[in-house]
């Protein structure tokens, strides 16, 4: 049962879900509640901090495909904002209200704490996630340095984007350019950046002038790879 599932759990069946999304007998045979069901547990456990840089991207990457368990977190994010928090005789905040937190702001702060850790594919869909799930990305702006950690993640992972390579790969093999993975890690991190500076609120919330100034720079450095790219092939 999903409420038993870690967060390696929840990023593998998510992620399956989300690569099985066009076909219509698996759409057809999953109930909308697992989705759901799913989704808040990825809730409870962003919440508690039990999500590591390893599943974080999967998940946001999965929230981003699926409107489902995306639409769950977008629910539970309305509750809580309904309700507000709620506390004790002691000033802390009670069981009841920390079951009504917003989610995006539970994940937004794990992806901030993971950001240093991301593998370049990694940051690849965390930021193509970001784009697309503005609430998420609102959520990390919220958060002192959220952003700038997100965009030196982008930063220092930035060569291997562009050889379409995970440290891994990159160090047995030193030329990815011509890798279809290059193109595709290109695109889609480019991509979710221009997204990005379309938010509402992007230029008054989104860190500070520098922060946005670097996020336009990588978009550039991105875009500009991506031209050397169909300039070979």
């Amino acid at each position: 049962a999903p409420s038993a599932f870690d967060a390696e759990d929840c990023a593998r069946v998510l992620n399956g879900y989300a690569k099985q999304r066009r076909n219509a007998l698996v759409a057809e045979a999953t109930p909308p509640s697992a989705p759901r069901a799913l989704a808040r547990r990825v809730a409870a456990l962003a919440a508690n901090g039990d999500v590591d840089a390893m599943h974080v991207a999967t998940i946001a990457d999965a929230l981003k495909k699926l409107p489902v368990a995306r639409g769950e977190f977008e629910r539970l994010a309305r509750t809580a904002d309904e309700t507000g928090p709620t506390r004790n005789g002691a000033g802390e905040e009670d069981a009841a209200s920390r079951k009504k937190r917003n989610p995006w702001d539970d994940l937004a702060r794990v992806v901030a704490a993971s950001a240093a850790d991301l593998e370049p594919l990694q940051v690849t869909n965390v930021v193509s996630a970001l784009g697309w799930l503005e609430p998420l990305a609102s959520a990390l702006a919220r958060r002192e340095g959220g952003w700038r950690a997100v965009l030196a993640a982008a930063g220092n992972r930035a060569a291997s984007i562009k050889r379409g390579a995970n440290e891994s790969a990159a160090a047995s093999a030193p030329d990815f350019s011509e890798a279809p993975e290059a193109r595709k890690w290109l695109e889609k991190t480019s991509a979710g950046l221009e997204l990005v500076r379309g938010h509402a609120g992007y230029e008054k919330s989104y860190g500070d002038e520098a922060d946005r100034e670097r996020l336009a720079a990588l978009e550039a450095e991105f875009r500009d790879a991506l031209k050397r790219l169909a300039r070979r092939s």
